[in-house]
């Protein structure tokens, strides 16, 4: 689990599933993420939480997409406090084990 201060990307339990768990009061919170299908088409997801006083879940990639290798930054990138991860993994097409780097601002 790479993580922020507040919005944690884990992985949903699949092969290739991949989510963020945001608390309440997280801050304005941005994720951009860049993938690689195996078929070498890309798939990309970006979205922008409000500074919301509910927690949530939000999906990023999913099994079925079969991504296999993707970059992401996840955080705060709004006002003072930012803290942002960038998050890079990889995995053999059919495996389901991961392997990257991260890099944070927040204390991992």
């Amino acid at each position: 689990m790479a993580r922020t201060d507040s919005a944690p990307l884990e992985r949903d339990g699949s092969s290739a599933g991949f989510l963020i768990r945001y608390t309440a009061f997280a801050g304005n919170l941005t994720i951009a993420c860049m993938g690689i299908r195996s078929d070498g088409s890309p798939v990309n997801f970006y979205q922008s939480l409000p500074n919301s006083g509910t927690s949530g879940t939000v999906q990023i990639y999913t099994d079925t997409q079969d991504v296999v290798h993707f970059g992401c930054t996840l955080g705060r990138t709004f006002n003072a406090n930012q803290h942002l991860t960038q998050v890079t993994l990889s995995r053999y097409s059919g495996d389901n084990f991961w392997s990257g780097t991260v890099t944070s601002t927040f204390n991992q």
